[in-house]
């Protein structure tokens, strides 16, 4: 902090040339444009501005039909692209026009700015090499105002800060090393100053978001572990309700397989009884309804004429009829026992298995408990981690160029249209 502290001083303290010329737009017409190709631009940077699909579309078809001789269509088209989100569109364009109009300052830095933004570092660096030497030649023949060199050098110096400091392992370091040589040679004291200024305090805000994310991952860590500590305890805690459960349950289950045992094993003797004596009844019955038929044939065929046959028939049917009515009586009395005993195991079993499976729903639920808070208990055994939603933003916003150096659309829209109206 103590180090960012001392970059912003001294860049108050720079000495900066005073000048009226905007502060993003580098290559302003040099003379009044002509009222198409001003409409044009207008329709880039006004009515075709807004993010929408319509206007990203035909601003397309609009820029194919555009006049290619002046570099100002090509900028405003590239900030358009950029705008719409078409930012290999916008670098396409914004090369192009470097390749036709090679002193167009605002196409040349676009450029740079772009082929950093999209992570070809090494092809930023030999623009950046080439655009040096385009800037000595404007330089010497008086074509470089001193306002737009120091504001390219301050960009410059962002750009070699940022591929200094936050994406240095992606670069290739001696072509950064030769290049950063090559940009300060032949440079005025202020400007190399402003320079050196910019690339130091980039890498400074760098050095100073690195700690304040170690920073944050600490007071993070200290958090999480203070959280994890409070909730192993609870599932300690848990833990040895689940193990009391398990310790009720487990001779619970047994004791109810064994009750139910002795219930329905009672029950099935009972029930073997009452069915043997209905077989026996019925056999009986069986028996004494052969007889009573013999009976009943013996009376249809014996002389009627000796009443003493006849009656002694007639009495010997009647008290068949009369055991097996009694047969019948006790068979039905039996078959009701042998139902309702039955009905009683198919309950008691009912009961049992409900029982029994209530006990075993609940010692499985223990298990899923107990398994899930292991889990639990060797995820926080393994050292407290941060989420790595806000981690990975911070992460993100210490790499990105726009931390360090953001190119404004808005405000370079602005002054193009001021410029060209």
């Amino acid at each position: 902090m103590k180090k960012l502290i001392v970059l912003i001083y001294l860049w108050v303290g720079l000495p900066v040339v005073t000048v009226a010329a905007p502060l993003q737009l580098l290559s302003p017409p040099t003379a009044k444009l002509d009222e198409p190709t001003i409409a044009i631009i207008e329709q880039f940077l006004d009515t075709k501005w807004d993010k929408q699909s319509s206007n990203k579309t035909e601003s397309e078809s609009i820029f194919a039909q555009a006049p290619t001789d002046n570099p100002q269509v090509f900028v405003a088209y590239a900030l358009n692209r950029m705008r719409h989100g078409r930012t290999n569109q916008a670098l396409q364009v914004a090369s192009k026009s470097r390749l036709r109009f090679k002193e167009n300052w605002d196409s040349r830095i676009i450029e740079v700015w772009l082929l950093t933004l999209t992570d070809d570092y090494d092809a930023a660096i030999v623009q950046m090499r080439s655009f040096k030497k385009q800037l000595e030649v404007a330089k010497t023949n008086n074509r470089l105002p001193a306002s737009v060199e120091q504001k390219l050098y301050l960009r410059f110096g962002r750009l070699i800060g940022y591929l200094e400091g936050p994406v240095v392992k992606k670069v290739n370091a001696q072509i950064l090393a030769d290049t950063t040589i090559l940009l300060k040679q032949n440079l005025a004291p202020d400007t190399k100053k402003a320079f050196d200024l910019a690339r130091q305090s980039v890498k400074a805000s760098y050095e100073q978001l690195l700690a304040d994310q170690v920073d944050y991952q600490n007071q993070e860590l200290t958090k999480v572990a203070a959280s994890n500590q409070i909730e192993k305890e609870r599932l300690e805690e848990d833990n040895q309700l689940v193990q009391e459960a398990r310790a009720r349950l487990v001779p619970q289950i047994e004791q109810l397989t064994n009750e139910g045992h002795l219930q329905t094993s009672d029950l099935e003797r009972q029930i073997s009884a009452a069915s043997t004596s209905l077989n026996s009844l019925n056999q009986s019955a069986f028996r004494l309804e052969r007889e009573l038929s013999f009976l009943h044939s013996d009376l249809f065929s014996v002389d009627r004429r000796f009443r003493s046959n006849v009656f002694a028939i007639e009495n010997q049917i009647f008290r068949v009829d009369l055991e097996l009515s009694r047969q019948r009586i006790a068979a039905a009395n039996q078959a009701g026992q042998l139902n309702s005993l039955q009905n009683e195991l198919f309950s008691v079993r009912q009961n049992l298995q409900r029982q029994i499976g209530q006990a075993n729903r609940n010692l499985r639920r223990t298990e899923v408990a107990q398994k899930r808070n292991v889990k639990q208990l060797q995820k926080i055994a393994a050292g407290p981690k941060i989420a790595g939603g806000k981690s990975q933003a911070l992460a993100y916003r210490r790499t990105a160029l726009r931390t360090y150096d953001d190119l404004s659309l808005e405000l370079y829209r602005q002054e193009m249209l001021e410029a060209v109206r």
